[in-house]
C-alpha cells in the first residue's frame, strides 16, 4: 500500500511540475520566436516602408505563453490578400501624390482638376505660372495580393517546426532541473 501511495504522490507532483515547466518554456520560447519572426517580417516588407508601417509589425506573449503575431498596419490585410477599393457615398477616391501632407487646405489655395488618360489629377496653383499635382481621383484602386513568398503566414509556417522543437526542449530542461 505504501508504494502505491508514494507513486501516486510522485505522479501528482509531476503534473504540477509539468504545468510549471510548460508555462515557463512557452513564455521563453514565444519571446525568442516573436523577436525572430518580427525581424524577418520587417526584412520582408523592406527598408523603404514608413515608420508607421514598421511599427505595426509586432508580437505579444500572453501570461500562459501564447505567441500572438500582429501586423497592425492600416492596410496590412489588403496587402496580404489583395482587395479592390471603391468609393462609398462619393463618386471618386482621392489618392494623395508625393511626400508632404497635401490634404491640408490653405487660405490661398487655388485648385483645379485636369483629366488625363489615367484619371483626374487635382492640381494646386502656386502662382507665377507654377502648379503642383496634389492628388488623383479614381473610381477604384486595386491592391494586388502578395505572392506566397511575401506573406506573413509564410514566415510563420517556416518557423513553426523549429518553434515546436525548441518548446519541447525547454519543457524537458525545466523538468530535469527539478
Amino acid at each position: 500500500m505504501g508504494r502505491n501511495r508514494k507513486a501516486a504522490e510522485q505522479f501528482a507532483t509531476f503534473e504540477e511540475d509539468f504545468k510549471t515547466s510548460y508555462q515557463a518554456a512557452s513564455v521563453k520560447v514565444a519571446r525568442t520566436f516573436g523577436k525572430r519572426i518580427q525581424k524577418q517580417r520587417l526584412a520582408q516588407i523592406g527598408p523603404l516602408m514608413s515608420k508607421r508601417r514598421k511599427d505595426g509589425v509586432t508580437f505579444r506573449v500572453t501570461r500562459r505563453g501564447a505567441l500572438v503575431l500582429l501586423d497592425l498596419a492600416p492596410i496590412a490585410a489588403q496587402q496580404e490578400y489583395g482587395r479592390v477599393i471603391t468609393p462609398q457615398n462619393v463618386d471618386f477616391l482621392r489618392v494623395p501624390i508625393g511626400g508632404g501632407d497635401n490634404r491640408k487646405r490653405r487660405d490661398d489655395d487655388d485648385t483645379f482638376s485636369v483629366k488625363t488618360k489615367n484619371g483626374i489629377v487635382v492640381m494646386r496653383d502656386l502662382g507665377g505660372g507654377k502648379v503642383e499635382p496634389i492628388a488623383t481621383l479614381r473610381k477604384r484602386i486595386v491592391i494586388k495580393r502578395n505572392d506566397v513568398n511575401g506573406r506573413f503566414a509564410t514566415i510563420v509556417e517556416a518557423n513553426l517546426r523549429s518553434y515546436k522543437d525548441q518548446l519541447a526542449d525547454e519543457i524537458i530542461k525545466g523538468l530535469y532541473s527539478k
